[in-house]
């Protein structure tokens, strides 16, 4: 705990957010044992963060350690097109480096830190030049190998949209995967039963079904790292895996926010994805100079449209405020914070914009 400790002392991250004067609802908080740590809102100076121009951290090599379900497809196909007008290697990575023994091995996955290091500095020696690398990783700090810190960046999107999309996604898959009646039939990540494939967002909410409570904390996850403190699972087994420690997610969420406050060059929202280019461009012009104009290629339309979930359902206002104020209550903490400093950013480079 004592990098934890370090870390939640030089964290200034809180924001209020816009249903209270304290932050993010508790009040569906589900039950935990022990006091219940909130998130933490100390004084936050958004113009400290985000009122300047900072140079790119690596002008040779950004790392997009991908969410899923993030506009990440869409922007492989960008990255494709930039590569070559731009001049740098687009390297796009698989979750395991190698598949062979990757569940079990610690130094792999999304999890790992070691064969990614590894995989990348050869890359990048039988490259040369410019290098963006594209992988779902939670963050890895390079320089614990001795080797350097790449610029790191990444597209969030409103973590119930997104959850949504995931929740259909892991029952029907991409528009163009399998067949008609069950596009994501045979994909692992489907963990239910048959008769819970045509269950609803909504009926999931309202069963309080393991699918919906003991959800993934992705960007928590993601921007927390691949430390033990950013470990948020307890010891007891549910229908979909191991429960979460909500204390731990808490503990976590305040790594995470560290980590988008000062290590991270830019996030863009997948709800303002011309905004998000428009700006990456700016703030990194060698690798995405005509990032806008690639976006609106035939090509990059016609991938996208290829790679959306193929079924997809609403849900409502109801299961919304309840996944906000419940499960993913961390996760909207974390989305408004990086939607401040996004419009922030905006405001100094001039592009006239604010996402509310």
């Amino acid at each position: 705990m004592k990098v934890f400790n370090t870390l939640l002392a030089c964290a200034s991250a809180g924001l209020t957010d816009q249903r209270g004067d304290n932050g993010v609802s508790m009040d569906m908080a589900p039950d935990v044992d022990g006091e219940f740590l909130r998130p933490y809102h100390p004084d936050f100076n958004l113009d400290l963060v985000a009122n300047d121009r900072p140079e790119q951290p690596n002008m040779q090599f950004v790392f997009h350690n991908k969410l899923p379900k993030s506009g990440s497809t869409t922007m492989k196909y960008i990255a494709k097109l930039l590569s070559k007008q731009n001049d740098f290697t687009m390297d796009y990575r698989a979750p395991c480096i190698f598949m062979d023994g990757c569940a079990h091995n610690p130094d792999d996955g999304v999890g790992g830190e070691k064969n990614l290091v590894a995989a990348v500095a050869q890359a990048r020696e039988e490259a040369g030049g410019k290098y963006f690398l594209m992988k779902h990783q939670y963050m890895v700090n390079f320089t614990k190998f001795d080797y350097d810190q790449p610029t790191m960046i990444n597209i969030v999107r409103d973590p119930v949209t997104r959850f949504a999309s995931k929740y259909y996604f892991q029952r029907y898959g991409f528009m163009d995967m399998g067949s008609d009646a069950r596009k994501g039939e045979s994909r692992h990540v489907w963990m239910g039963t048959a008769d819970e494939v045509d269950q609803t967002l909504d009926e999931c909410v309202e069963r309080r079904s393991d699918e919906c409570i003991e959800q993934v904390q992705v960007m928590v996850r993601y921007f927390c790292g691949t430390a033990p403190e950013c470990s948020m699972k307890s010891e007891t087994m549910g229908k979909f895996g191991l429960k979460n420690d909500w204390n731990a997610v808490a503990r976590a969420a305040e790594i995470a926010r560290y980590n988008i406050i000062n290590n991270y060059h830019a996030i863009g929202l997948l709800e303002n994805f011309d905004k998000t280019l428009e700006l990456f461009e700016k703030m990194m012009p060698t690798f995405f100079k005509g990032a806008k104009d690639a976006y609106y290629s035939d090509y990059v339309q016609t991938k996208k449209s290829k790679s959306k979930t193929s079924v997809k359902k609403g849900y409502s206002n109801s299961t919304r405020e309840f996944l906000l104020d419940g499960p993913l209550r961390y996760e909207w903490d974390l989305y408004q914070l990086i939607k401040s400093i996004f419009n922030k950013r905006l405001s100094v480079y001039g592009l006239d914009f604010v996402y509310v």
